[in-house]
């Protein structure tokens, strides 16, 4: 026994594979053992808390690696000193919401490091500022003046309001009562009216003034099964018809939905056919007014397959459409706000969508690896899909292409997407930290090219110009439906250095550039047509390439 150091689910023991008697554990804290377990001290006590993974090189005993909520450290020397590489995208994040400012702002609760802030606009870790502490959980926007009142919260109910604009902060969460509170308990505002917010413990709250103060309208409406360690029989998602005022879904980590038509006056009782598996996720449909959504998990009781039903009677029947999803515990269902029957779950593996309410499935994994996602959110605005990942931090996803994705599409041999007119620079192909012409296209942007083919295979991609005559041309293999290329617009690469620099004899001489013969060559500005050939077929469409300066 550890004392009372907290294992909590992140409890692990490693053994170093040069020592055995060198004992690591994790926990709240990273504890370290060289007598076999006898002692322990603490190692990483300038890290991050809360430590899920640990690895020792096989090569090299100092050399060690440590994973906490606080990302990546490694050490040199054995555990003496930590280093934190701090710039790699591994947020756990489990919620995610965004405003309507512009640029639209992303927030984000993250495990162990609050609640996060962000312009959907930028980059990596830039402009993202801290707006909570602990857990971060539940969020919620006001809609009103583009999104300046925010709720958050962290675990176990500690929800609270924000006004960005005054910075005013006030308590969001039930007072004075027993209540039980999920680690990630939910918050809403009504889509019928902003002051009016829903919250969830194991009774449904609603305030009609922005969260200052509540009235129950359900009695525990849970299993109430006996808790242990942490809080259960909880309220785990709520959410509101926007086509129904008083609408509104319930459901529990214990497995009980429950819905009320008429805002709290009765609660019905329309559990899933799995009435004991984690509610995940309760979606009340935007386009029709008996349909709502239901995602499970087993995966706390290591039952690992998909559970997602739908319902288009307000609950009393329900309808897996798990289809072809793989076996994977789903986290969450989301509508697409613009097309109807089009739905997006995110996986323990990764995201989803389906075009026709569920039927069948597709991957949404195109550049984006294989990790949870707790979370999603559709920016309907700027029409993109904020993803919420729990190990590589927040993605977005343009919807463009998902909308255009047609049956029309789906039956066409080759399409390809109109090109952007580019401006050409002087400075193209210049080395401003090395004071040279380079030999390659750096600091040069490509032309984006985005294709369509139903057929996979060898594909050559060439540019034109207005005679017909091919000025360059590129290999690719495509897949079957969308494709992107980058064109490099580098004709010749550059020989710097090679300039012979002699004294000019005539005025001639003397206005010539004499670095021409070392710098790389681009394509000149023109109009040019792009044309693509695979498997037989070949398409094409018009681009044009300005002077700049």
């Amino acid at each position: 026994r550890l004392g009372d150091h907290l294992g909590y689910y992140c409890g692990r023991v490693w053994v170093s594979p040069h020592d055995p008697n060198e004992v690591v554990t994790s926990g709240v804290l990273l504890l370290r053992s060289k007598d076999g377990g006898r002692t322990f001290t603490e190692t990483a006590d300038t890290a991050h808390s809360d430590h899920h993974a640990y690895w020792f090189d096989p090569s090299n005993p100092a050399r060690q690696f440590n994973g906490n909520d606080g990302g990546m450290y490694a050490t040199g020397n054995g555990g003496d000193n930590w280093r934190h590489w701090n710039n790699l995208a591994v947020g756990q994040f489990t919620t995610i919401a965004v405003d309507n400012k512009t640029p639209y702002n992303i927030y984000g609760g993250l495990q162990d490091n609050g609640t996060m802030k962000g312009p959907a606009t930028r980059g990596f870790r830039s402009g993202w500022t801290s707006i909570g502490g602990g857990d971060g959980s539940a969020i919620a926007v006001d809609p009103r003046d583009g999104g300046d009142l925010v709720y958050i919260a962290s675990q176990f109910g500690s929800h609270s309001a924000l006004n960005q604009k005054t910075n005013e902060r006030w308590s969001a969460r039930a007072q004075g009562q027993r209540l039980r509170y999920n680690w990630i308990s939910p918050l809403i505002v009504s889509s019928h009216h902003p002051d009016i917010v829903y919250l969830g413990s194991q009774k449904v709250h609603r305030s009609m003034n922005s969260a200052r103060g509540y009235t129950d309208i359900s009695d525990d409406i849970t299993r109430n099964v006996p808790n242990g360690d942490v809080p259960h029989s909880t309220i785990k998602d709520l959410s509101e018809s926007p086509l129904q005022f008083g609408l509104l879904y319930a459901g529990c980590d214990d497995g009980s939905v429950k819905m009320t038509p008429d805002g709290g006056f009765q609660w019905i009782d329309i559990s899933t056919p799995q009435p004991k598996k984690w509610v995940s996720r309760i979606v009340a449909s935007k386009w029709d007014k008996p349909t709502v959504y239901c995602a499970q998990s087993g995966y706390r009781e290591d039952d690992f397959s998909a559970y997602l039903w739908k319902s288009t009677d307000f609950g009393k029947t329900w309808k897996s459409i798990v289809g072809n999803l793989p076996a994977e515990t789903i986290n969450v269902i989301r509508e697409d706000p613009a097309r109807k029957d089009v739905l997006y779950v995110g996986t323990d593996l990764g995201v989803y969508v389906s075009f026709d309410g569920g039927t069948a499935w597709e991957t949404l994994h195109g550049g984006l690896m294989t990790t949870p996602v707790h979370d999603l959110v559709v920016q309907p605005r700027e029409n993109e899909l904020v993803i919420a990942s729990h190990a590589r931090s927040v993605w977005v996803l343009p919807l463009a292409l998902v909308h255009e994705l047609t049956p029309e599409l789906r039956s066409t041999d080759l399409k390809l997407w109109p090109l952007v007119e580019m401006r050409r620079s002087r400075t193209w192909g210049y080395n401003y930290a090395g004071g040279e012409w380079s030999s390659t296209d750096q600091n040069v942007p490509p032309l984006k090219i985005t294709f369509w083919t139903k057929t996979a295979g060898p594909t050559t991609i060439r540019i034109k110009d207005a005679k017909g005559a091919i000025v360059k041309e590129m290999k690719v293999t495509a897949l079957k439906g969308y494709n992107f290329a980058d064109f490099s617009l580098l004709l010749t690469p550059g020989k710097p250095g090679t300039a012979l620099i002699t004294k000019p004899k005539t005025g001639a001489e003397a206005v010539k550039d004499p670095y021409e013969s070392e710098r790389p060559k681009f394509l000149e500005a023109g109009d040019y047509t792009v044309e693509i050939e695979v498997g037989g077929k070949t398409t094409g469409g018009s681009w044009k390439l300005t002077q700049g300066t």
